[in-house]
Order: C-alpha cells, then sequence, then structure tokens
C-alpha cells in the first residue's frame, strides 16, 4: 500500500443575496418614499463543527458568530476546526493555526490589519496570499482552498446580515474535495496539480433623490458584487523546446446582486405631485485584471480571455482549451514526508487543460474589451425601463436581480527560472459599476433616465478592487523515488535519504515509521545525488543496517527511480 499523500484542492464558493423590499402599492399616497430594509439573519447554514473564539474577539460580533457557528470550545484542542482570531493576538496563535489548517480546517480572522498579517504570514505562513486592501474588511478568512473576505460596507452598524455568506464559505471549506495521488497517468491539470481561489464580497447602498428638490422622492437600498478567481500555477523547467516560464491559468466568476435595490415600478405623491418611479436597475458594469510584478510591470496572455464580445447573441462559451507538451511543475506544496519544502512532482509528458462551456445569454452584451496584458470585460443590460403609456416597462430579470458570469484565460511570465523565488500578484476588481433609475410626472417630456456609477460616486477608484499575491508554482527539478520492500519476512525502519541538490544538502530522516512487506514508500526529491540506509529484520533486536548496493544514485528531472530492498540494498 503506497504511504505518500498528496492533497489537491478544489473549492467552492456559497453565497446568499441582501434582501431590500418597499411594499407600496400604485394607489398608495405617502408624502416621502421610502424603503425599509429586511435583514436575512438565517440562510446561512449552521456549522456543526467545533469552533473557538479567542477572548479578544469584539463583544458585538460574539452573538452573531454562536448563531452560526453552534459549537464552541473552551480550549484549543485537536477536535477544534474553526478558529475566530483577531491581527492583534495572532502571533500567539500560530502554532494552533497551522495544526488546524493541517486538519483542513478554516482561520477567521475578525477586523484585520494589512500590515500586522503580511508580517505575520511572511513569519510563519508564506503560502497565505493577503489582500492588500484588507483593512476595508470585517473578515479575513483563509483554509488550504483558498481565502475569502467581506469588506466594509460605508454605513456598517450590525454584523448579523454579513456572517450568512461567510457561513456559507466556511461550510464548503470545510468538506474539501481531496484526490489522492495516483494520478500522474493523466494529463488534466485539475487531477495533477492543486489550485489557489480568491474570493472577494462588497457590498454597498445606494440612496439617492429621483426628483427635483421640491419633490422630495427617494430611492433606497443596497447591492452586493461576489468576485471569485481560481488559479493554477504552473511551471514549465528551461531548457526544452516549448516556451519556459510560469503558466498561470485562471477562471473567474462575477456575481451582481441587484435584487435589495430594486425598489420597485409605481408611483408615489409627494406634496400633491404624482412620480411615476422604477429603480435601483443594473445598467452597465466593467470589470478587469492584471498580472503584475512588485514593480507593477504586467505580463502578458499565454491564451486570451474568453467570451469573444457578444452581440445579439443568446448564448456565449466560456472557459479555454490550452495543453502544452513539456516537463512541468505545479502547486502542491505539502509537509509531506519524503518532500522537501517548495518541491512537488515533475510531470514529462506535458498537460492539457479543458474546460469550455455553453451558457444562456439574454437581455445583456459581454464586450470583451481585453489587451496584450490585461483582462477587460463590458457588461451591457438590453431592454431596460422606457416610457410606455403612462407607464414604464420593466426592467430585465438580470438588471434586478442576479447576474453572473464567467471567464477564462491563462497568464504567461517566461522570465522565471528553475529554482527562482518570483512571486506575483492579481489585481482585479470592477472599475465602473453602473445602477439606474427611471420617472416622470405626468408625460414622456418629462420622462428622465438617471445613472448612479458606485465607484464615481464614492471617490475610490479601488473601491470594488483588490490585490492579492498569488502562489507559485514549484521551479525546483524534481524526481521520484520508490522503496518496495520485497522482503518477504522483514520490516524496514528508519529510511534515510542523504545528498546534495543544486548545491545545497538534502537530508530526509523517516526514523519514527515501520513498513510492512510489500509495502511501497514514496518521495519527492530534487533533482541531485542520494545514497539511503535503512534498518530492516523480523524484529528490532534483529535489525540489520542496509544501504545501496552502487551507494550514490543520480536522480534525474522527471525520472522515476523504484528500489527493491532485497535486491537493490545489501546488509553492511
Amino acid at each position: 500500500m503506497k504511504k505518500s499523500k498528496i492533497c489537491f484542492l478544489l473549492f467552492c464558493l456559497c453565497f446568499t443575496a441582501f434582501l431590500i423590499s418597499c411594499h407600496d402599492s400604485d394607489d398608495d399616497i405617502m408624502d416621502e418614499c421610502s424603503t425599509e430594509i429586511e435583514k436575512s439573519l438565517s440562510d446561512g447554514s449552521a456549522i456543526n463543527d467545533l469552533s473557538y473564539l479567542t477572548s479578544e474577539i469584539p463583544v458585538e460580533y460574539v452573538e452573531g458568530i454562536k448563531k452560526r457557528f453552534t459549537k464552541t470550545a473552551t480550549d484549543i484542542d485537536d477536535k477544534v476546526k474553526v478558529l475566530f482570531v483577531t491581527s492583534s493576538n495572532i502571533n500567539q496563535y500560530t502554532d494552533a493555526i497551522q495544526n488546524i489548517i493541517d486538519r483542513n480546517g478554516v482561520i477567521i480572522i475578525v477586523e484585520p490589519k494589512y500590515s500586522i498579517l503580511k508580517k505575520w504570514a511572511d513569519d510563519n505562513f508564506t503560502s497565505l496570499a493577503v489582500d492588500e486592501n484588507i483593512d476595508k474588511d470585517l473578515f479575513f478568512a483563509f483554509s488550504n482552498q483558498g481565502t475569502y473576505s467581506i469588506n466594509i460596507p460605508t454605513d456598517f452598524n450590525d454584523i448579523e446580515e454579513y456572517l450568512n455568506t461567510l457561513t456559507n464559505w466556511v461550510n464548503e471549506n470545510l468538506n474539501p474535495l481531496i484526490l489522492g495521488d495516483g494520478e500522474f497517468d493523466t494529463q488534466d491539470v485539475t487531477k495533477l496539480f492543486g489550485s489557489q481561489t480568491i474570493t472577494k464580497s462588497y457590498t454597498f447602498n445606494l440612496n439617492e433623490r429621483i426628483t427635483p428638490k421640491y419633490e422630495n422622492v427617494s430611492l433606497s437600498g443596497k447591492g452586493e458584487v461576489v468576485m471569485k478567481l481560481n488559479v493554477y500555477p504552473l511551471y514549465v523547467f528551461e531548457n526544452q523546446a516549448e516556451q519556459g516560464g510560469d503558466y498561470y491559468i485562471v477562471n473567474l466568476y462575477v456575481k451582481i446582486n441587484s435584487d435589495g435595490l430594486y425598489v420597485g415600478n409605481g408611483k408615489k405623491n409627494s406634496h400633491g405631485v404624482i412620480t411615476r418611479y422604477c429603480g435601483f436597475y443594473l445598467k452597465q458594469a466593467k470589470i478587469y485584471a492584471s498580472l503584475c510584478d512588485a514593480n507593477d510591470a504586467v505580463f502578458e496572455f499565454g491564451c486570451s480571455p474568453t467570451p469573444q464580445s457578444s452581440v445579439s447573441s443568446t448564448s456565449y462559451t466560456s472557459g479555454v482549451e490550452w495543453g502544452i507538451g513539456a516537463s512541468l511543475s505545479g502547486s502542491f506544496e505539502s509537509s509531506e514526508k519524503g518532500k522537501k519544502k517548495g518541491v512537488s512532482a515533475t510531470i514529462t509528458g506535458g498537460v492539457k487543460y479543458s474546460d469550455t462551456k455553453t451558457r444562456e445569454l439574454k437581455d445583456v452584451e459581454i464586450g470583451n474589451n481585453s489587451g496584450i496584458n490585461s483582462a477587460a470585460f463590458l457588461y451591457k443590460i438590453n431592454n431596460l425601463p422606457s416610457y410606455s403609456k403612462l407607464k414604464i416597462s420593466d426592467p430585465p430579470m438580470i438588471a434586478r436581480s442576479g447576474a453572473e458570469f464567467y471567464h477564462s484565460w491563462i497568464w504567461h511570465v517566461p522570465s522565471t527560472k528553475n529554482y527562482s523565488e518570483n512571486k506575483f500578484k492579481v489585481k482585479f476588481g470592477f472599475s465602473e459599476l453602473i445602477y439606474g433609475a427611471s420617472r416622470f410626472f405626468s408625460t414622456k417630456a418629462d420622462y428622465v433616465d438617471l445613472d448612479y456609477d458606485i465607484i464615481s460616486k464614492s471617490g475610490n477608484p479601488d473601491l470594488l478592487s483588490c490585490t492579492n499575491e498569488l502562489k507559485a508554482p514549484s521551479r525546483i527539478p524534481s524526481g521520484s523515488v520508490e522503496i518496495v520492500n520485497s522482503f518477504t519476512d522483514k520490516s524496514i525502519s528508519g529510511i534515510k535519504i542523504t545528498g546534495t541538490a543544486n548545491g545545497e544538502p538534502i537530508t530526509i530522516d523517516d526514523k519514527n515509521v515501520t513498513y510492512a512487506p510489500t509495502e511501497v514508500i514514496s518521495y519527492i526529491l530534487p533533482v541531485g545525488h542520494y545514497s539511503i540506509t535503512f534498518k530492516a529484520g523480523k524484529n528490532q533486536s534483529e535489525a540489520k543496517e542496509y544501504k545501496l548496493v552502487n551507494d550514490m544514485r543520480n536522480l534525474k528531472l522527471g525520472e522515476k527511480i523504484r528500489l527493491q530492498s532485497e535486491y537493490d540494498f545489501t546488509a553492511e
């Protein structure tokens, strides 16, 4: 039975919309139009796994958290799967955090601070990508599957309505899909390597007077956008026919929740003047994404962004098909026995990636405005409200409920080299988010269409954007060594591998594990020269020391050396 274990992480995100309504019929008479926000307190599924809240968690958060994280511990032990902590005390919980992550648990940081978390991650958790805009967030959560954050709305005063989306994400991440190793006979990137997911949720408010001051008719609501970026980082080793360097396969999911902003289509009486109104509804949005280095230099595409522009279309095709015939590596670093940190398996037969899907497109056009190094898309809603026989026509469903879009592309960084440790950051978000409202008093002559750009109104161009460091693929050339216990009556223990790789000493001491006859022990090692020893015997008192027959073996890129304990080793 094979003892090595390589976990591939898939993940997904679940979220809920915030509901806002204005319950007034066309016959209602009132002096002022207003909306009442109905907060959803029960949409998030409860977490049944054991959680622990550190004493520094602000009291205003505790009640809402405990409603959803129903099982809380008094101490941190091996059963705790969720830890709530603050930036100020994160250092004292470093060991506990590592243990919880190793058990596929979740860490949730309340009111995170970038400067503190970045230093902590650099010192203790180098694989963690921390958003540069994290100071704007209520929560920053991370697991083996990725990161998730919720930004602070401008009028934040109640934690309850923002906990449901967090709860759903935690539920998904506590039950990851784990794929075992043994998939190396496939070329499918998704089965060979792990990926990184960055999920960002933003809420925003819109409260506008839609009439001249003397009429005093206003609309108000709350909206939400969610962006989920999933990235497979790959590295093609130097000196091959295919162009080397990093390749980042990217899938971007975008959702715009507008149902909390759509007050309705009706009429209001203000100071004796009847105003017919409709709003708010989504009119247009623009998104972008770019890959940068520390100096903000951007990189070009290895596969162009999809979908292509769609005009008067009823469907679009998302996803990419791509392949490369070269020796390469990916990203599934672990503390697994026999694996030097930063080393992952080298795949020698090339890889393929295919994830195309045709999706329905109704009442919206997608414009692909991507350049040579930045993905950019425009969403333009069609069939928007207009004046029609003393009424305003209704907006299409996509403008007043949830709009979803899917995009894919591949970035290529040809400058990275074997053994290099370059890291890059991704910037993505909305550059424009426009909502509309319509109103008139008596005839088409006083009909008005109104536009509200959420980002421009805020005065902050980065309101709905984030910057995250991407996990780098392993750029260490590697191979694998398998030791088969071919003795019929002896167990193996105390396996020790020593050698050099890229001029550095390598030592792996597997001294505390015993392997029975027929068992196979696998190690992923950097390319280099190695000697191997172990002890074998019917019991500890009879165990003898064994070493390789030829003392040293040279491990090449992508090579798989299979050694038989009975034939390739000799007793000393």
